[in-house]
């Protein structure tokens, strides 16, 4: 039997936080508060699909105006009994005592918990994201500076335009071919790194999605064509 690779003793010591996507399509997720920060995290989670309760005093226009597309608003201050079976909550109040409150009450339900800009409360943490297209890049400090996250994922923003989500939008319309065409993961995942080194970027830049995407479908042909000869 093929061990897996050997993971590092010290990589145990240094990440406290296991980085993941997760799905939260018809998840119901709950957000306490309902001012600016708490109004961003909602918009977030209705984004990816969330089904979303909002508790808090003196919502923003911007919440009120999300119940007409679906959100569920109690505009009052939460109470124990307001928790449930949720995929998620998130503490956005501007009273610690509160978000302590949230923090504890979702710990004795084992429900995953952020308290906006607390770690120390938190189960989970929300990283700094830049999206263009399926193109999602996280970045985290595990809660030592947000600043510094956002600081990084605006950097980052600067090389990861609107072309990536095109080539990304691309490879993805091509993996089903690929599984169909080559055997074995590791033989489709050499594959992938060929055709992403032999510059498609750069291809799509040039001569347009049309061209890149024959490109793709030629390469892959090719690697069908091989894997059939006796």
């Amino acid at each position: 039997m093929r061990r897996g690779r050997k993971i590092p003793p010290q990589l145990f010591k240094t990440m406290k936080f296991y980085p993941l996507f997760m799905s939260l399509e018809g998840q119901k997720c709950l957000v306490v508060g309902a001012g600016s920060v708490a109004e961003r995290k909602v918009r977030t989670l209705m984004a990816c699909g969330a089904v979303v309760t909002v508790i808090g005093e003196n919502p923003t226009r911007g919440i009120r105006d999300l119940e007409a597309k679906g959100l569920t608003l109690r505009p009052r201050k939460f109470r124990r009994s307001d928790m449930g079976r949720y995929a998620l909550v998130i503490g956005a109040t501007d009273d610690r005592e509160a978000n302590k409150g949230v923090s504890r009450e979702c710990r004795r339900r084992n429900l995953p918990v952020n308290i906006a800009d607390d770690p120390e409360l938190s189960t989970f943490i929300l990283p700094a994201i830049y999206t263009r297209g399926d193109l999602t890049i996280a970045v985290s400090t595990a809660g030592k500076s947000p600043a510094a996250a956002r600081a990084i994922k605006e950097d980052l923003g600067k090389n990861y335009g609107h072309d990536y989500a095109e080539l990304i939008d691309i490879l993805g319309s091509h993996r089903g071919k690929m599984m169909e065409a080559v055997d074995g993961h590791r033989k489709r995942a050499a594959l992938w790194r060929q055709i992403l080194g032999a510059d498609i970027l750069g291809l799509l830049r040039r001569k347009g999605r049309k061209t890149a995407a024959g490109a793709i479908a030629q390469r892959i042909e090719q690697a069908a064509g091989k894997g059939t000869e006796k």
